[in-house]
Formats: structure tokens, sequence, C-alpha cells
């Protein structure tokens, strides 16, 4: 079973938290939105800390990571990245020696850039490897044994067949809500739909609400 992470708006947690496997939060809004922070913090399990690179299209620095994870205590923690492949690797390596120095033990995560020796690299250094949903991941696991994919964390979604057929070990996602907030059933998304980030203060109507429902018990059935 792949293991699934919802990004959920705040307002709604107690009607879409019970499809998430475990939690996934992001470290701009654990700093910035007390009430964010507050419901992270209270959670048990498995608990992972995003860098927000997605969301602020640059990394946050590991002072800040680490401030954030004073406030909610995560299992997990996604590292800072870069899009430039030898970069991303070497905040990845000087990270993984604070972390080590500090005495802080935490699952890592690093996000993968490059190719196929670059993802080997980053297999050296930390406990999970994601998978961006707009790198040419499906090239890359061409090109690794198929008995290796459910090692691998995605970060997002294209379609629902991708996810079908890799299989990863894990992925995080608000792409089932946000479609429902634009009237889109996930059975049309042949295509990765462009639409507004994640917003943990939006709000939905009773029928947003119904078909976003919907899209997560179809994602879920294939994730299963």
């Amino acid at each position: 079973m792949v293991k699934l992470a919802l990004e959920i708006p705040l307002r709604y947690w107690d009607e879409f938290s019970s499809y998430s496997d475990y939690h996934y939060a992001l470290t701009h809004e654990v700093l910035s939105n007390k009430s964010y922070a507050r419901q992270y913090r209270n959670l048990r399990g498995e608990v992972w800390l995003d860098n927000s690179f997605n969301e602020l299209k640059k990394t946050v620095s590991l002072p800040e990571l680490l401030k954030a994870c004073q406030e909610i205590g995560p299992t997990h923690l996604v590292l800072p990245e870069a899009e430039e492949p030898i970069l991303n690797i070497q905040l990845v390596d000087e990270a993984v020696k604070t972390l080590d120095k500090e005495g802080i033990k935490l699952k890592t995560v690093a996000a993968w850039r490059g190719g196929v020796a670059e993802l080997e690299d980053l297999e050296t250094l930390v406990d999970i490897v994601a998978l961006p949903y707009d790198e040419p991941r499906g090239w890359l696991l061409s090109q690794i044994h198929p008995l290796k994919w459910s090692r691998y964390h995605f970060f997002g979604f294209n379609t629902l067949s991708e996810v079908n057929y890799f299989k990863p070990r894990s992925i995080d996602t608000s792409t089932p809500i946000r479609l429902a907030l634009f009237g889109r059933d996930i059975d049309f998304e042949f295509t990765r739909p462009t639409l507004p980030y994640y917003d943990p203060k939006i709000k939905m109507t009773k029928a947003q609400r119904k078909l976003a429902h919907t899209n997560l018990w179809k994602l879920k059935k294939v994730l299963e």
C-alpha cells in the first residue's frame, strides 16, 4: 500500500484527516500561522516537516527548519534543496552533518535532482529520497529495478495512472481537494492541473466538500 499524507485546510481537518496515513506540515505555515502549528504539534505518529520549496519557489534555511521543528516536533525532516543538482547535494550533505553534530535524531528526507548518479549519492546521505512531480521521475524509475520503486517518496502526483504504475512508498498532496474547489473530478485529470497552491485558510461549499471526498476515495483506491 502507498502511504498518503493529505495537506488539509485547517477548518476541515476533522472531515478529511482520516484519509491520511501520516501527516505533512509546511515550514512556512508552521512559522507564520499559530493555529496551523498548534494543529500539527498535537499529532501522534509519523509527522513530516517539509521545506516549503514548492510553495515558496525557494528553500528555507536549515535554522528556519529547526525552528519549525521546535514548534511541532516532527519525526521526519525534508532538508533544504536547490534546483541545481550539485548544489542540491551540497545543501543536503551540510544539513546532515549539522544534524549529526547537534545530536538531532530525525528521519531525513531529500529531494532528488539530476540523474541516477545523483539519486545514488542522496541515498548514501539520507533515510528517504523524494522525487518531485516536476522532475522526470518516470524516466528515472525506468532506469531502476522495479523492486526498488517502493523505497521512494513522491512529492505530489501527476496522474492516477502514474501512482498506480510506480507504487512509491508514500506521497503527499493537496490536489484532490484543490481540484474540488474548481469542480474538477480527479478521473478527468490526465495531467497535473495548474491550480493555486494549497491555502490552509480556504472555505469550501457543501458541493466542493462532497467532490473532495469523491476525489480522495478514488485516490485511496489507487493507492491500495
